[in-house]
């Protein structure tokens, strides 16, 4: 099949949408089909690089961290995609690129399929100054949404469920994201623990807590500090790999909670290193 992913989040950026884009866009070619992606540049100008086609984009971050809007207009290489014609389109976002991928299907008369990668109720204190009010508004967009796809895709159950909920009108289908194991297996060796447990001075006995992720509000890390200021007794470590917007504030509250000698924060953690801390 030609395979066309549309997406308003790719590399560089690291966040959970671009590692899932990533290893979608490998899989498929690995099995033999043909890939293309439709995304943001990170400048406002477009162009193409290898089968990737970046569309004229300005920065959003007064709304979301990194988040960046397609300049009205700009699409490049939309003939060549015409003329390409893909068989399916696979929406990863819905903002910027999903009306693209609505336009390109309906004059190609292909289906668009879309995966839901966020769960934005917990996301309303970006957009909304209640959070009832910002459900609401969640809820509508959904069903709206629904009804411009053939199909959605959903990570987990619990997702669909809430889809289901909203009521919409499209089937939902529940494919978790993928791992890749093997970037992990070299990593099995008992030296990789040795490395980080002295780079952090963690004894070899000592049980570490750890999360791995962006430190954001919606991530509700607060509640792994609440629940390990209760280990204390213990003698637990929580290491926190990872940084975001949110780090200063969780920062305050390791210190209220009088936590400090046992959270070690080790800030952003390039990708191809994330298997050591594992």
């Amino acid at each position: 099949m030609k395979i066309l992913i549309t997406t308003d989040w790719y590399y560089p950026v690291v966040n959970g949408v671009v590692m899932s884009v990533l290893t979608l866009d490998r899989e498929l070619r690995k099995r033999g089909h043909e890939v293309k992606i439709l995304t943001l540049s990170g400048t406002c100008h477009s162009h193409e690089e290898n089968d990737v086609i970046y569309m004229a984009s300005v920065g959003a971050g007064c709304v979301y961290p990194q988040a960046r809007v397609k300049i009205p207009a700009a699409i490049c290489c939309k003939e060549e995609l015409l003329e390409w014609k893909p068989d399916i389109i696979h929406s990863q976002c819905e903002f910027s690129t999903f009306p693209a991928a609505r336009r390109l299907a309906a004059q190609l008369d292909v289906p668009v399929v879309h995966t839901c990668h966020t769960v934005y109720e917990e996301y309303t204190h970006y957009f909304s100054p209640r959070r009832e009010w910002g459900r609401a508004f969640v809820r509508r967009a959904m069903l709206g949404f629904s009804e411009r796809v053939s199909a959605m895709i959903a990570p987990s159950e619990k997702t669909k469920g809430l889809l289901e909920e909203y009521g919409v009108s499209c089937p939902v289908y529940v494919v978790p994201s993928g791992v890749e194991l093997s970037e992990y297996a070299r990593y099995r060796n008992p030296f990789w623990r040795e490395k980080i447990r002295a780079k952090y001075s963690i004894d070899s006995e000592t049980a570490v807590l750890l999360y791995v992720g962006r430190l954001a509000k919606e991530k509700s890390i607060e509640e792994l500090l609440y629940c390990h200021k209760k280990t204390q007794g213990k003698g637990t470590v929580l290491m926190i790999a990872g940084d975001g917007p949110h780090r200063r504030e969780l920062e305050k509250q390791v210190s209220l909670l009088g936590i400090e000698a046992s959270v070690i924060f080790t800030g952003m953690i390039p990708h191809e290193q994330i298997g050591e801390y594992y």
